[in-house]
């Protein structure tokens, strides 16, 4: 049924993979998580092996660099089933019932985007320009997304049947 699949640079994906894990169970789905590290030689990874340790999950580092894109269709290819949900790898849950909202309406539409959400606040100095650009460019509503619907594709936090893809 779904592949979440999660691109990672640099970064502790194990919360993320856990509280996913935990919600497909509680779906009683089929599904896989397939985590990718796109060759960041991060120390981070130790914990991001932790996700091996999950059933219906893979984490893999890679050794050489394929960049964001190439990440995503590394991880298509690999996905067993006919619905892939994408995940940045630094994004977090916001809702319980995450992965409910999504298999609600996974056979009404090709295509589901859930939108992307930063914190009210910076996390820290060194992700000040990337976080205003997501806080004040990225970060629409439906309501507002509806309103141009063509001006703009993100990838993050985004279910498309594995044909469409």
């Amino acid at each position: 049924m779904l592949s979440i699949l999660i691109p990672i640079y640099n970064y502790n994906v194990f919360p993320l993979v856990s509280e996913l894990h935990k919600q497909c169970l509680e779906s009683e789905i089929d599904f896989e998580i397939l985590c990718q590290d796109d060759a960041s030689n991060s120390s981070l990874n130790i914990f991001n092996e932790k996700v091996n340790s999950l059933s219906n999950c893979n984490f893999v580092a890679l050794t050489q660099n394929l960049a964001h894109r190439e990440n995503r269709n590394s991880l298509a290819e690999k996905a067993k089933y006919n619905y892939l949900l994408f995940i940045d790898g630094d994004s977090n849950c916001i809702s319980t019932d995450y992965i409910q909202n999504y298999i609600s309406n996974i056979l009404d539409f090709d295509v589901v985007y859930g939108g992307r959400l930063h914190p009210e606040k910076c996390p820290s100095n060194n992700q000040k320009l990337r976080w205003k650009y997501g806080r004040f460019i990225e970060d629409k509503n439906a309501k507002n997304r509806k309103k141009t619907p063509y001006q703009s594709l993100l990838f993050n936090n985004t279910l498309i049947k594995k044909r469409c893809f």
